[in-house]
């Protein structure tokens, strides 16, 4: 296919989908064009099969995100997507806002229900007294994750070392408080599992 054939008609499935499909930058031997937040690399060639790195599938790089707030009123949440006017539904459950907000966006647009995303954000305001401990507990579970994470470091050097001293797998788990099974898996991860 012709290279400015392909480009048009990406450009026109972008716009079609509310994405957008701009030139960012040129090289000697390739152009570089942004589709929504992601790079694309396109030779200069003047045939062009299909653009590289994606394939056929550019396209599906090409799904609009749609930002869904929810906002508690009452039993129910309330539904707004801001970036559409007059989108608006409700749902009993917060789970349920996703299913909902699809629905609607489909049938405000007129497309399928599945060429978009959805990125669901509940208004933590709106929920009064319960945001501190929401908050908190977000904290809490950032901090315990980031220390999950020193302790498995910590233990894979301690294996490490406790190994290469020439202890046994059975000795290093008795001495780390865990299984001689355990001990032989963290030896056994690959390096890029090992931070």
């Amino acid at each position: 296919m012709k290279r400015e054939k392909l480009l048009r008609r990406v450009a026109r499935t972008a716009r079609s989908r509310g994405v957008t499909w701009r030139l960012d930058r040129q090289g000697a031997n390739h152009e570089v064009w942004r589709c929504g937040s992601v790079e694309v690399t396109v030779p200069r060639h003047r045939e062009i099969n299909e653009i590289p790195r994606f394939g056929k599938g550019l396209v599906a790089v090409m799904k609009p995100n749609y930002v869904v707030r929810a906002v508690r009123s009452g039993r129910w949440w309330a539904i707004d997507v801001p970036e559409l006017r007059g989108v608006f539904s409700q749902a009993r459950r917060l789970d349920q806002v996703e299913f909902m907000a699809r629905e609607v966006i489909a049938l405000m647009l007129n497309v399928s229900e599945d060429s978009f995303d959805i990125t669901v954000e509940p208004d933590l305001d709106s929920l009064g007294g319960v945001r501190e401990a929401i908050e908190a507990a977000l904290r809490e579970r950032e901090r315990a994750s980031a220390a999950q994470d020193a302790a498995s470091s910590a233990m894979r050097h301690a294996v490490s070392e406790v190994r290469a001293s020439g202890y046994t797998s059975r000795d290093a788990g008795l001495l780390l408080g865990v299984s001689n099974q355990r001990i032989s898996q963290i030896e056994r991860q690959p390096a890029d599992r090992k931070r």
